[in-house]
C-alpha cells in the first residue's frame, strides 16, 4: 500500500512540469492572436487617417468653386459614418455683408366703389335708387360697385406682388369702403384695421347703421363677411362730429397721415388704405408732403392729380425712412367695366384751396361741397 502511493505521487510530480509548459503555450498563443489584431487595427488606422488628410487635402477652400470637387472611389467622405472633415486651418474669409437696409414701402390708397347716393331718391318700383331714410349717409355699394372693387382687389393683387405683395389693410368704418376692401382682404388672407380718421370728409355724423339690417341681402352678406375680417386688436376711436369744412377736417386729416405712418411704418411692410375721394387726396399729399410741405407744393400736387374714380388707386412710395419717394397719377382702373354713376372727383385748386390741405387762401370760391 506504501509503495502504491509513494508510486501515485511521483507520478503527480512529474506530470507537473508538463501542465505548466501547456498552460504558458496557451497563454502564448492568445497574446499572439491579440498582438496581431492589435497591428491589424493599427495598420487599418493608419490607412484610414492617410486616406482622410489626402481628401482634406483636396477639400476645397470656403469661396471656392464647390464644381471643382472630386472624390475618390473608396473616400470616407462617401461613407456615412465617417468622421466630418476637419476645417482648414487657414480658410479663405467670407466676404462681409453689406449694412442691412429695408426695402421702400408702397402704398396703394383706393376710393370706394359705386355706390347708391349716386342714383336717383326711390320711387316706387324703381330697382337702383337711393332710399336715404334706410341708408342714411351711409350709402353701401351697388352691384356695379362691387364688381369694381373685385376688379381694383385683382389689379392691386398682381401689381403689389413685384414689390413684396400687401401685408396689412387700413379701412374707413362706412359701409361702402368696407365692401370695396373685402375682396382683396379675402384674396389675401388679412384682417381689416378700421381706421375712423380715413372716413368721409365733412360729415354730420358717423356712419349711419354700420350693419344694416335693412339693407338687401347681398349688402348684409358683405357686412358680416367684412366684421368677420375686422381686426380686433386694432383700436380707433370715432372722429368728431358734425364735422366742417377747413379747420376741423384739415386737423383730422393731418392727424390720420401721422396716425398712419406711427402705426404702419415701412417696417410693417406694404399698405392698401380704403377711404373716400376727398380723403385719398388728403392722405395721398399727408404721407408725402404734411409735415414739410408748403401752399405752393400743395397746389401742384393738386393740380397735377387726376380726378379720382369709384375704386380708383393713387400709389405712394416711401423710403426705408418714410419720406416720400414718389406719388404716381391717379390710375382709375375699373373704369374700364364702363358701369355705375357714380362720378370721378376732383375738387380744383382755384375752386377751394384747402379743400384737401390746409392753405393760407383758405375756401378761396369755396365751390366745392
Amino acid at each position: 500500500m506504501a509503495t502504491h502511493a509513494t508510486i501515485e505521487q511521483t507520478s503527480d510530480i512529474e506530470s507537473q512540469p508538463s501542465a505548466i509548459a501547456r498552460r504558458i503555450s496557451a497563454s502564448s498563443r492568445r497574446f499572439a492572436q491579440l498582438f496581431g489584431m492589435f497591428v491589424a487595427v493599427m495598420a487599418c488606422g493608419i490607412l484610414a487617417l492617410s486616406e482622410w488628410n489626402n481628401a482634406a487635402a483636396r477639400r476645397p477652400q470656403v469661396g471656392s468653386n464647390l464644381n471643382m470637387v472630386s472624390l475618390p472611389p473608396h473616400s470616407p467622405l462617401l461613407s456615412p459614418l465617417s468622421p466630418p472633415l476637419p476645417l482648414p486651418l487657414s480658410p479663405t474669409p467670407l466676404p462681409l455683408p453689406l449694412p442691412f437696409s429695408f426695402p421702400e414701402q408702397h402704398i396703394w390708397i383706393i376710393r370706394h366703389g359705386d355706390k347708391y347716393s349716386s342714383y336717383p331718391d326711390c320711387p316706387e318700383n324703381r330697382p337702383l335708387c337711393f332710399n336715404k331714410s334706410l341708408m342714411g349717409d351711409n350709402p353701401p355699394l351697388t352691384s356695379c360697385g362691387v364688381r369694381q372693387a373685385k376688379t381694383t382687389a385683382d389689379w392691386l393683387k398682381d401689381n403689389s406682388s413685384s414689390y413684396g405683395g400687401i401685408k396689412n389693410i387700413a379701412v374707413s368704418p362706412f359701409a361702402r369702403t368696407l365692401q370695396t376692401s373685402l375682396p382683396l382682404a379675402k384674396a389675401l388672407g388679412l384682417k381689416l384695421k378700421v381706421e375712423y380718421l380715413l372716413s368721409e370728409a365733412n360729415q354730420p355724423e358717423g356712419p349711419f347703421q354700420p350693419l344694416n339690417t335693412g339693407a338687401d341681402k347681398e349688402t348684409k352678406k358683405q357686412l358680416e363677411e367684412a366684421s368677420d375680417k375686422w381686426d380686433l386688436h386694432y383700436g380707433s376711436p370715432p372722429i368728431a362730429t358734425p364735422e366742417t369744412p377747413v379747420k376741423m377736417y384739415d386737423t383730422r386729416v393731418k392727424k390720420c397721415a401721422k396716425v398712419l405712418k406711427e402705426r404702419f411704418p415701412p417696417l410693417s411692410g406694404n399698405l392698401a388704405i380704403f377711404t373716400h375721394a376727398t380723403t385719398s387726396f388728403s392722405i395721398a399729399y399727408g404721407l408725402c408732403y404734411g409735415e414739410g410741405g408748403n401752399d405752393s407744393q400743395l397746389q401742384k400736387f393738386v393740380e397735377h392729380q387726376k380726378a379720382i374714380a369709384p375704386a380708383g388707386v393713387i400709389h405712394v412710395v416711401l423710403d426705408a425712412d418714410g419720406k416720400c419717394k414718389t406719388v404716381e397719377q391717379t390710375n382709375n382702373v375699373a373704369e374700364t367695366l364702363g358701369c355705375g354713376k357714380t362720378e370721378p372727383f376732383k375738387c380744383e385748386f382755384a375752386d377751394f384751396p384747402a379743400w384737401y390741405w390746409s392753405h393760407a387762401n383758405g375756401k378761396g370760391p369755396g365751390k366745392c361741397h
